[in-house]
């Protein structure tokens, strides 16, 4: 069997239909061997190179985004968060950019555990009590 990479857990992921809106080739293309519950599969895997940038234009990242061939990586119900800071006082004061209305919000990008930290700010996060949802200001 030839040499191949194995998934690196630390990676950042974008559906197929969001790549496909760069129209380019990816920047780069490798085979690994991706572990799943109870097997494995050695599969093609591409790479772009993306630019993520924050809603008010005062951060952006570079960052390597592999392929999912899929429409949407995984849907979530809608969070509302304006409902949640209403409902949670320790979260009074968050300010929040997010006012979608569906009961259901398509996730394209995940990012991997380097970007996130990349995206952290020192800001300190509210917690509550087990179970309380919690904020991070994020850049």
């Amino acid at each position: 069997m030839p040499h191949v990479n194995r998934y690196r857990a630390g990676s950042s992921y974008a559906s197929g239909k969001l790549i496909d809106l760069f129209k380019k080739k990816p920047c780069e293309s490798k085979t690994k061997c991706v572990d799943m519950l109870i097997s494995s599969q050695v599969t093609k895997l591409e790479m772009d190179d993306a630019l993520i940038e924050s809603l008010d234009g005062n951060f952006s990242m570079s960052v390597k985004l592999t392929k999912v061939h899929k429409g949407e990586l995984l849907t979530v119900d809608n969070p509302k968060y304006q409902q949640l800071v209403d409902n949670y006082s320790h979260l009074k004061g968050i300010q929040i950019e997010e006012f979608d209305t569906k009961e259901q919000l398509p996730v394209h990008v995940v990012l991997g555990s380097g970007e996130y930290a990349r995206i952290k700010t020192e800001t300190k996060p509210h917690i509550g009590r087990d179970g309380d949802p919690v904020a991070e200001k994020t850049s």
